[in-house]
């Protein structure tokens, strides 16, 4: 390995761990909560931060099956959500990230964070116990705005209630 690609790898390693702001290149997107960037020949996998996104909940085994049809057929009715991310952000460009604990708090739009974006459209809910003074009002903010006006999730009360166990249920 090249002196050049141990510092590159370094460098961007200190970033990570330092929590400092970066662009990356987005490489892939897999769903609403699964994103692959890269920086040079580093890749890395990025969540979204503070948010549990649908995706994830599709994924999660304390879903009763019942939830599981009901999610899948939300997304059936409306594909557009299940691409939300696919539609907002293009793969190879480049976008400004902070580094978190728990995942990336990616600048989709301007100021706001792909999480903002995807509690405002009802296809993620608050994360259990989250606390970041910087994050926390406009994430309440975003899923207040969400319910108000039935976006995502919120228009099915079935679903929304399913949404409302596992979150009782989630550590």
């Amino acid at each position: 390995m090249s002196k050049f690609s141990v510092l590159s790898i370094l460098f961007i390693s200190l970033r990570l761990y330092a929590n400092e702001p970066s662009i990356a290149l987005l490489h892939s997107i897999y769903n609403n909560y699964f994103l692959e960037f890269r920086v040079q020949n580093y890749h890395f996998h990025c969540r979204p931060y503070g948010v549990i996104a649908l995706d994830k909940l599709l994924d999660n085994a304390n879903v009763n099956s019942v939830c599981k049809e009901r999610l899948q057929s939300f997304y059936r009715a409306d594909p557009d959500s299940k691409d939300f991310t696919r539609n907002l952000l293009s793969v190879e460009q480049g976008y400004h990230l902070e580094f978190k604990e728990k995942g990336c708090a990616l600048y989709a739009s301007g100021q706001k964070t792909l999480s903002q974006m995807l509690l405002e459209n009802g296809l993620a809910i608050i994360e259990i116990n989250f606390q970041d003074k910087e994050f926390q009002s406009l994430f309440e903010e975003s899923q207040r705005r969400a319910q108000s006006k039935r976006a995502g999730f919120w228009s099915d009360d079935v679903l929304k209630s399913c949404i409302y166990e596992l979150y009782k249920e989630m550590p």
